[in-house]
């Protein structure tokens, strides 16, 4: 259910909707639950951002992300930073979710890199594992502390 959603291909209330139908119960209140889903992606971890502000400086970096547009459109208010990033992708802006091969290529075309010189992290392995199929070095987010490993061991070689 929440492919479509992320896709933009259904909406907000439509995946709630799903939601309850599928668990057999009803949600009184879907913009409420809407509404909780967009807090619950609001908080930016600060040093992260911090992170990949200094990278910016530095190298391109991109975003590629599964996410519906209601915390697409929170994200764009609430966090300024992003429009500091060359790409950003976002799956309901373009009707596809990772690991869809054709949404790593946008990116990499955002960024106007060769794969072999983008370095990818997800939490999720199967995406991790689409973007080495792409030849893209990658790895899975395990936190802050290895990704600067794995970034700056990438940048150096």
């Amino acid at each position: 259910l929440l492919r479509p959603y992320d896709a933009g291909l259904v909406s907000a209330t439509q995946y709630w909707q799903q939601i309850a139908e599928a668990a057999g119960r009803e949600i009184g209140d879907i913009a409420g639950a809407i509404e909780a889903e967009v807090v619950g992606w609001s908080n930016a971890d600060a040093e992260m951002v911090e992170y990949v502000r200094g990278l910016v400086a530095r190298v391109p970096v991109g975003v590629l992300s599964d996410a519906p547009v209601e915390v697409i459109e929170m994200l764009e208010r609430t966090q300024p930073w992003l429009t500091d990033l060359p790409v950003a992708i976002y799956s309901a802006r373009v009707g596809r979710c990772k690991p869809d091969p054709e949404v790593y290529r946008l990116a990499l075309a955002g960024l106007g890199l060769a794969p072999e010189d983008v370095f990818f992290t997800d939490d999720r392995p199967g995406n991790v594992a689409a973007a080495q199929a792409l030849g893209m070095p990658a790895a899975v987010f395990t936190g802050l502390d290895a990704l600067r490993r794995l970034v700056e061991a990438h940048l150096v070689g």
